[in-house]
């Protein structure tokens, strides 16, 4: 299936100021991976390249980061690579994307349940 990861990474302090921090996934059974920045402090200087997300943390900077991946056997190994002096991940959130044809069908059956509930 295909999964998201949303990380929210950032420092509270003024250690290793003026350094940087980069944060990538990936594992064995893991495949498609994309990376989106969608947030982040104006002093963090966040950069988005390929699937690598770059910038510094220090003094309360911090980015919001979403990957998404597919998995294709059980057993799989999802490594979280954070390289630099100044990152730390505070939050993760980890959650399965539904097949578009699971919604569907959860879509119909609510559907067929409203109008059978209408017409009694």
């Amino acid at each position: 299936g295909t999964y998201t990861l949303t990380m929210l990474v950032g420092r509270g302090n003024n250690y290793g100021t003026g350094n940087t921090s980069s944060f990538s996934i990936d594992g064995s059974g893991i495949s498609n991976i994309s990376a989106s920045l969608d947030d982040y402090s104006t002093g963090s200087g966040a950069t988005l390249n390929g699937t690598t997300v770059t910038g510094s943390t220090h003094t309360g900077d911090w980015m919001l980061i979403t990957y998404t991946f597919d998995v294709a056997e059980d057993g799989t190994q999802l490594n979280i690579k954070s390289q630099g002096g100044t990152g730390n991940i505070n939050t993760l959130a980890l959650a399965s994307v539904p097949e578009p044809a699971t919604a569907s069908l959860g879509l119909l059956g609510l559907g067929a349940l409203l109008m059978r509930r209408r017409r009694a």
